[in-house]
């Protein structure tokens, strides 16, 4: 059971951020974009600095005046090439659509990870990515047209959106390989802890929410657009800045520890899987023959990239994998 645990932690997330792309879908109804990210990054980013300062002081002063530049520079690249985009592409894109271009990241991943962390490029590991992104490409492909007509949004909006949001899957790459080198770094320190890692990340996320925020401040005050709203809207909310944003980053972030980072990336096509199904059911989006196909591709890629990988820890906490995986 031992040896499975990363590998049920990354379901379970997969499962917990695949409801993020209909949740956005849903917030973006009643605020901009630009204020939505304020309203999950920064409490996400307060809560953070409260933990870290209450837990982990003497960890932040060994650690902040080595590396204080890895976590601004990768949590800058994460909300801002990965998050804003992903909800600013969602205020225009259906969630499932959405869902499948950010599946473009599992394949930009294993392609990083190889020059830049040494690690293998299979045969198996990359049949496996191009035959789940193949079924990422052909739902949006053969769905595009009959998604963009329902949605009364024009093909070339679609197009255009859809390549803006491609910046949240290369950035989602790039964040992926540099955690992975930095919590399995070798410089001679010990390894971080993944909770403190987390924290780490996430406490200059609302810096940088709120300097968007008042760049492109609204013309109307924040208090008046949040007044009225449903408990529903901040009850996602909730959900969406400390839940998501913190335990599942988290629980991302201590599988990253024990995978390698291209089968980490991987389950994103599973999270796809999970987005079009939630989209279907909370917001009526269609799923149809296309997307079902699409759906089995998805699920074998992941099968055949990851069959095998089981991790186990050698003295020391190091990783070793099994001698299929050489």
């Amino acid at each position: 059971m031992a040896r499975a645990a990363p590998w049920l932690v990354l379901l379970f997330v997969s499962l917990m951020a695949s409801g993020s792309f209909v949740m956005i879908k849903y917030l973006n109804g009643f605020v901009t974009p630009v204020e939505l990210f304020l309203l999950r990054f920064l409490p996400a980013s307060i809560a953070a600095i409260i933990l870290i300062l209450i837990f982990y002081r003497k960890a932040f002063m060994e650690i902040a005046p080595r590396y204080w530049w890895y976590f601004l520079g990768r949590e800058f690249i994460a909300v801002m090439g990965f998050h804003f985009t992903l909800i600013y592409a969602e205020s225009v894109l259906p969630a499932g659509a959405s869902a499948m271009v950010v599946g473009a990241w599992p394949v930009m991943t294993i392609f990083i990870a190889w020059p830049f962390l040494g690690e293998k490029m299979t045969i198996r590991k990359i049949g496996g990515a191009l035959l789940a992104f193949a079924g990422v490409a052909l739902v949006v492909i053969l769905g595009a047209e009959e998604e963009a007509s329902s949605y009364n949004i024009s093909p070339s909006t679609w197009i255009r959106y859809s390549l803006i949001l491609l910046i949240a899957p290369l950035s989602a790459a790039i964040v992926t390989v540099i955690s992975r080198w930095y919590l399995n770094r070798n410089d001679g320190s010990e390894l971080p802890d993944s909770i403190v890692f987390a924290l780490f990340c996430r406490a200059p996320s609302g810096l940088f929410a709120l300097l968007l925020y008042l760049v492109f401040k609204p013309s109307e005050p924040l208090t008046v657009t949040l007044s009225g709203l449903p408990n529903l809207f901040w009850i996602l909310v909730g959900v969406l800045s400390l839940y998501n944003t913190l335990f599942g980053f988290w629980l991302f972030n201590w599988a990253l520890q024990r995978i390698e980072a291209g089968n980490v990336a991987s389950f994103n096509y599973i999270q796809t899987l999970f987005a079009l199904l939630i989209a279907w059911v909370f917001l009526a989006e269609p799923l149809n023959w296309v997307k079902v196909t699409g759906a089995i591709a998805i699920v074998a890629g992941v099968l055949i990239t990851n069959l095998g990988r089981w991790p186990t820890m050698r003295a020391g906490g190091k990783i070793q994998y099994s001698p299929s995986d050489t």
